[in-house]
């Protein structure tokens, strides 16, 4: 062991300097863990209004489909809209319009999926 004093001071110094470095890196990361934990509560709080209303939203579309008068042809729901159908069907199970592809509709909710037709004719 050295009894030299610069080296005893300069150890004091280097211990100190790290314990204080170390004091403000956990000063630094508990402040960090604070906003975090706000930023994730208000994410929480949103997300949890965000799905009531998707579910509000899906409620007013199941009850609006439930409302419409549709005509059944080919397995395919049609829309009726003033003299004639709309061009796009609608799924037998979920009431939402489909897609065209490939000579076929497609419901992109349930898959269901049936061969492409024409609307019926207005009688």
């Amino acid at each position: 062991m050295s009894l030299n004093p610069l080296t005893l001071i300069e150890k004091v110094i280097t211990e100190h300097g790290s314990a204080a470095v170390q004091k403000t890196h956990l000063d630094l990361l508990k402040t960090q863990i604070v906003s975090l934990q706000s930023e994730r509560d208000q994410l929480a709080e949103e997300s949890a209004q965000l799905k009531m209303k998707l579910k509000e939203a899906e409620a007013n579309l199941a009850e609006l489909a439930k409302s419409e008068n549709f005509v059944t042809k080919s397995g395919i729901l049609w829309k009726p809209d003033g003299e004639r159908f709309e061009p796009i069907p609608y799924c037998p199970r979920c009431k939402v319009p489909m897609t065209s592809a490939m000579n076929k509709f497609i419901c992109c909710c349930c898959d269901f999926v049936t061969n492409k037709s024409r609307p019926p004719a207005k009688s």
